[in-house]
This record gives C-alpha cells, structure tokens and sequence, in this order.
C-alpha cells in the first residue's frame, strides 16, 4: 500500500546522554490508494508522511515506526540531529502550501511538531539551462547540531518573502531546539541575483562553534556549465560566511557520465570529526567520462 523513500541513519554519540548509542532509521512514506497507518497516526491515501522507528544499540530490535510530521500530509525529504540532552529532532519539507520546512522533537509521548516552520521558501530553478539534471535533492535540510543550535542547508531562489533571484543561492536555518526559533542566512557570498547557481548543499558544525557549509557552484565559470565543489566557513554560528574556498582542485561538467544529463549526485554531505577536522564527500566527473566519488579533510 506504500512506497518507501530516501532512508537515512543517525546515532546518538552525545557524551553523558541518556540515549546514547541509540540508532534512529528514518524515512519517507508515499502511501497509494488508501490510508496506511503507523503507530497511533495515519497517513492519508495519496499523502506522504516522514516516519521513524529507533533502536538502543546495535544488535537491538527497533521500535514500531511512527509519524515524525504529525498531521501533515505531503512531506518530503528528512534529517535528523541529536541534542546536548540526548534529545532527537527532525527536520524535514512540507508542499502542502509552498514550501515550509519544520523542525519535530520526540518526546515521552511521541513525535512532537513545532507549530511554526523553520525555513519558508521558494525554490524555482537553476538560472543556466545548460544542465538537465533533477534539483529536488538541493531543497533538502542538510542539517548539523552543536549543542542545542541545529544548523540546516538548503538552496532556494527565494526564502520568506525576501527578494527573488533568477539563480539559486544557498540558505542556513540557525534553529534553537529548545524554542524552535531560527535565524536565516545567506551562504554563499558572491553578487545577489548574479546568475549563478549553488546546489546541493550540507552543513555542519565543530566543537570551536565554527560552521561549515558545502555545495557546488558555478560562480566561477563564465559559460554556466562548470561547477566546484565548495566550502564555506562561519565563527559567528552561522550569521556570515567570509571564508569561502574551492575544495575541489579543477572545475567539472556536472552533465559528464549521465545520458542526457539527467542526474547528478541529488546529495552532498559534510561532517565534523572529534578531532577538529571537517570532512567532504562529493560528485566529481573531473576525468571527462564517468562519474566518481571524491572526498577532502579540510582543516582551515
């Protein structure tokens, strides 16, 4: 009766939580042509939902799924992050009208959704017309915590009812999880409305406080066709970005690998080790013929 969509994992590594250890697997349900029900809730026929189950450790049997966005009813798209209390919160898109992207915390009595959104925005599209590939992925939460302040990606052509811009910029949701409150900043520090694109973005956060961000653009290329990946560095959580450097070593045709161009990746990440170091992971088709996986420590 349903399809199961983008699966992802996170495990509670919080020092001194009660929870630690813990795995939470979750995911997007598209329920088909009736309702399906999880738990005590149920997803409409023809909506879709993000549902989690978890497990206290490895080996362990998970908890019977239930619905992470409450009564809302056409979401997509999830990524959870653990809290300094070993609290869990999710964060996810909403379509029903716009987009909206919300932040949910499992409580004692179940999975819990903040009332007001995060992030309201409105993707439109690339400015070049030079690929042909799907974008969807670029509107996901790529979200990092430090403590109780959960750092969100995304890219949009608009966010809230600020000005739109004819490329897509890259965006950071600052959210409070304790209160649900979040501050929005633009990443990625070139021209407003110059015509360029910056997709597919992650973040993350060290244990110093500083912020990474990192994402392809095309900033760099005149013809619109080449792209690097990038990464951007913040030490005022995430308010501005001014260091901004290219990771990858050359520029490369994100259409290279593909028939007709019609994917590229969907999904970058970045991550913070306890060591300091920042690690990347990206799609590369530098070689001219296929597509690969490339990776980088980044230490500045």
């Amino acid at each position: 009766p349903a399809a199961l969509d983008k699966p992802l994992i996170t495990v509670d590594s919080v020092p001194g939580s009660p929870n630690n250890g813990t795995i939470y697997v979750y995911y997007t349900v598209f329920c088909n042509a009736s309702p399906c029900s999880y738990g005590s809730g149920s997803i409409p026929a023809y909506g879709s939902a993000i549902v989690e189950s978890h497990s206290p450790g490895a080996g362990f049997a998970f908890s019977t799924p239930q619905i992470v966005s409450g009564s809302l009813s056409n979401e997509q798209f999830s990524s959870i992050v653990v809290d300094s209390h070993g609290v869990p919160h999710a964060f996810f898109d909403d379509f029903t009208s716009g987009l909206n992207m919300y932040m949910s915390t499992l409580t004692p009595g179940g999975w819990v959704v903040n009332p007001a959104p995060v992030a309201s925005f409105l993707p439109i599209g690339t400015a070049t017309t030079n690929w042909g590939f799907r974008i969807t992925g670029t509107i996901a939460p790529g979200c990092g915590i430090l403590a109780d302040t959960a750092y969100c990606a995304f890219s949009s052509n608009q966010v809230g009812t600020g000005k739109i811009e004819s490329g897509m910029s890259v965006y950071l949701a600052a959210v409070n999880t304790q209160t649900g409150s979040s501050k929005i900043s633009r990443v990625n520090n070139d021209t407003f409305n110059n015509g360029k694109d910056h997709i597919f973005p992650w973040a993350t956060a060290k244990a110093d406080g500083s912020v990474y961000v990192g994402f392809y653009d095309d900033r760099d290329d005149p013809f619109l066709t080449k792209v690097k990946y990038r990464v951007a560095k913040s030490t005022d959580g995430g308010a501005t970005f001014p260091v901004q450097l290219a990771v990858s070593d050359t520029s490369f045709n994100p259409c290279v690998g593909f028939p007709g161009c019609g994917f590229f990746g969907d999904y970058t990440q970045i991550a913070a080790g306890p060591d300091g170091v920042v690690h990347a992971a990206w799609s590369d088709t530098r070689d001219g013929v296929s597509m690969q996986i490339f990776g980088q420590a980044i230490t500045w």
